[in-house]
């Protein structure tokens, strides 16, 4: 699918950060995907793939959404980003992120408009590109290693059975997120998903000591 073929098909546009490839498939780092790959099951979106992302046009209740998966590696996941932006939406409100982040307690979410890229490289190229246009992102929060695990190690490795199960619940949440900001706003989502209410329990990680 070419850019061309999805300008103004749709009103949201809504990025997931990850690494392409099945080693990379089942990470912290590539929770990004796995919430879009969850919103789509739920909208009856197809990925087909384009020059370097994956993208589905559908709907999230009455509301247009184009979700998008970078092919190009997280550290370079601003080129694509900003090609598509330009080609399909025309407001800075109407971009969307969803990406890791160590610095939120595991399973917890915040949504925010504008801010820094609290070190996470993808996030960090979007910003480099597109420094005067402040967008949405939904963070989920992957949690800290603990020593001696390095933070590279924790966001790449596999994540174990145990810790799989968990994101599952995570993404569930993540992705309700992303349709109560589609279809009722910026305020309304963070008013409901910010808090720390209702937010799934956390069990202790496998696989490397606590």
């Amino acid at each position: 699918m070419r850019l061309g073929e999805i300008r103004s098909i749709a009103t949201h546009l809504v990025v997931g950060l990850g690494n392409p490839g099945i080693r990379y498939e089942w990470t912290r780092h590539n929770i990004g995907f796995l919430v879009l790959d969850k919103v789509a099951e739920e909208c009856g979106v197809l990925f087909q793939r384009g020059a370097g992302f994956l993208v589905g046009v559908g709907m999230v209740a009455d509301e247009h959404v184009i979700l998008v998966k970078p092919q190009t590696f997280m550290n370079n996941s601003g080129d694509v980003v900003t090609a598509l932006y330009k080609e399909s939406v025309s407001s800075t409100s109407d971009l969307v992120v969803i990406h890791d982040d160590l610095d939120l307690d595991r399973g917890r979410l915040k949504i925010q408009h504008g801010g820094g890229d609290g070190g996470h490289r993808g996030v960090e190229s979007i910003i480099a590109q597109r420094k005067d246009n402040p967008f949405t992102r939904i963070r989920i929060g992957v949690g800290r290693p603990t020593y001696p695990m390095t933070t590279t190690d924790y966001v790449l490795s596999p994540m174990t059975e145990k810790d799989r199960l968990e994101f599952e619940t995570i993404t569930e949440r993540a992705t309700a997120a992303v349709q109560c900001l589609v279809c009722d706003g910026l305020t309304r989502a963070m008013n409901q998903f910010n808090s720390r209410k209702n937010e799934p329990p956390v069990m202790p990680h496998e696989g490397y000591p606590q």
